[in-house]
């Protein structure tokens, strides 16, 4: 299961609080073990508040908002890495691998887009994970352990969705829903910390 927490950084003159919590596993027919796996994501917000703020807490003056969502546009996608180096093309910015924009359609006002997420996936090696990559070297098969990573993500990504709705609610940030509206804004994330985060996350894994 996931064991893990979010941290909401849009909180105006309040320190953030890390949020604990897990995720129990449903396995659905034709799934497999996957091994276990570090997971760290970034979600951030779009609308031009919610960029305005990120330029003044990420030290990023001189940049102009639409310069801004250009940089956050460059580094969107989540990638899998494994023995610190990534597989591609997990992460590259027009991989949605996770179809993630094919689940907002579905329920636009609560589902986290392609282009509002960043962060990596590190899984363990091909015995312990059943994660092989394909002798092309491009990409993961698409085998009963594959699908089990993708409904995981998943399964993460419903969990948290609730807990960022119901802050934005309480801070009057959350619009009326609209089935029209694709580009709704979800969590904001602290921008000049996410390379560094992502160095810090790999330094972690064992050496070859």
């Amino acid at each position: 299961q996931f064991v893990g927490s979010m941290t909401i950084h849009r909180s105006r003159g309040a320190r953030p609080i890390p949020i604990k919590f897990s995720v129990p596993p449903k396995a659905s027919e034709g799934e497999q073990s996957c091994g276990q796996i570090l997971l760290h994501l970034y979600i951030f917000d779009r609308e031009p508040e919610a960029i305005g703020a990120m330029i003044q807490r990420a030290n990023l003056q001189g940049y102009t908002k639409t310069e801004a969502r250009n940089l956050l546009d460059d580094m969107i996608g989540i990638a899998i890495y494994r023995d610190r180096f990534r597989i591609r093309p997990y992460g590259n910015r027009d991989n949605d691998w996770l179809e993630l924009d094919k689940r907002r359609v579905q329920a636009p006002t609560m589902r986290i887009g392609q282009n509002q997420i960043m962060g990596l996936i590190v899984i363990e090696d091909e015995k312990r994970s059943h994660l092989v990559e394909r002798s092309s070297r491009e990409g993961l098969e698409e085998n009963g352990s594959y699908y089990r990573l993708k409904a995981l993500v998943h399964a993460l990504l419903t969990h948290v969705e609730p807990h960022r709705q119901s802050f934005r609610k309480g801070a009057g940030l959350s619009r009326p829903p609209s089935p029209n509206d694709l580009q709704k804004p979800l969590e904001a994330a602290e921008l000049s910390k996410i390379k560094e985060k992502i160095e810090e996350i790999t330094s972690y894994l064992p050496e070859k």
